[in-house]
């Protein structure tokens, strides 16, 4: 028979050991939940380390108060962005007079090989689809079509009044969607303000009622499966392992627009924007509950490879609601 002996040494060696490396993995797991739970400019800054030109970010409550922003109030290209800004005008329009989601919009069509849309002449054709419909394309599949025929349907001008109503004071759509001469030209204009001030009172306020959001919400982007990663994440990194509970995953509500342009004009210059609408829900003894934010990032002008510009602004929607999705986290684990 085999027997092996340890000295007292050894075995307060061994001991001192084990706590050094105890230490250790107690030093490492602090670490990661620290960077787990870095603030929402850290994580912001972290995401655009690598992109050039102007970059921003703002999360706000819906009360209006910022949580975290840079270059809110700077005016940036939006790309489809900005098409929430006629959606919610056409949702308007319907509001005050339901039988205009039917109405047939002008017809418009994309030309093989470009991005901008023409006037649909084809022999036979004279109308588009209903407005509804239009919307749903504008919005859900960025047809630049179908934005065409809802911005002439109801008047680039009338949908930029109505923005400016709203109070908004840097909102201007003024060129044709996806036509690449005419956004060099004459740019369309946002800032993350405008944007998150139009989301807000489209989605928290009295501007509509609750069966015209709920018909608008339809039509438009709403899942946001970077927002579930990021909380299956925290929930493993931050809370010991544990799987994000069912009930705050389905809890997860959002409404967004987001777009890119690449507009060459020596050299050639990345935009990207994103904006929108979310909804993140805490645990409370009445049940889950809603904490609601807007937010938005962008940028624009970037001149370093694509490729670098699309995998920060990737990064950039990951990390933008990530300090607010651990908050609520904390409610539930």
């Amino acid at each position: 028979m085999l027997t092996s002996t340890i000295s007292p040494t050894n075995a307060r060696r061994t001991v001192r050991l084990i706590g050094a490396l105890l230490t250790a993995a107690l030093l490492a797991l602090a670490f990661m939940a620290t960077a787990a739970r870095a603030d929402t400019a850290a994580n912001m800054n972290s995401a655009f380390n690598e992109t050039n030109g102007t970059t921003g970010w703002l999360v706000a409550k819906t009360s209006g108060t910022a949580v975290s922003s840079k270059n809110a109030g700077t005016v940036f290209e939006p790309a489809s962005a900005i098409k929430f800004v006629p959606h919610l005008h056409a949702e308007l329009k319907i509001q005050a007079n339901p039988a205009v989601k039917n109405h047939s919009t002008p017809p418009w069509k994309m030309v093989p090989n470009s991005s901008c849309p023409t006037p649909d002449n084809s022999p036979g054709v004279f109308f588009g689809d209903p407005v509804q419909d239009a919307m749903s394309k504008m919005m859900w599949q960025s047809d630049n079509a179908s934005t065409a025929a809802i911005v002439e349907h109801f008047g680039q001008a009338s949908i930029n009044q109505t923005a400016q109503s709203q109070g908004t004071t840097n909102t201007l759509i003024q060129h044709r969607h996806g036509c690449g001469a005419d956004a060099i030209a004459k740019p369309n204009k946002w800032t993350l303000n405008d944007a998150a001030l139009l989301y807000r009172k489209a989605f928290t306020g009295s501007l509509l009622t609750t069966a015209n959001r709920d018909h608008m919400w339809q039509r438009m982007p709403n899942q946001m499966q970077q927002f579930k990663d990021m909380a299956d994440f925290e929930a493993q990194w931050s809370f010991g392992g544990q799987d994000p509970p069912a009930a705050f995953l389905n809890g997860i509500k959002v409404a967004y627009k987001a777009g890119g342009y690449t507009l060459c004009h020596n050299p050639c210059r990345y935009y990207r924007a994103i904006a929108g609408y979310v909804e993140l829900p805490v645990k409370s003894i009445y049940g889950p509950m809603p904490r609601r934010f807007t937010f938005g990032l962008f940028i624009h002008g970037a001149t370093v490879a694509e490729s670098i510009v699309n995998e920060d602004f990737n990064a950039g929607i990951s990390q933008i609601m990530r300090e607010e999705i651990v908050k609520a986290l904390d409610t539930w684990l």
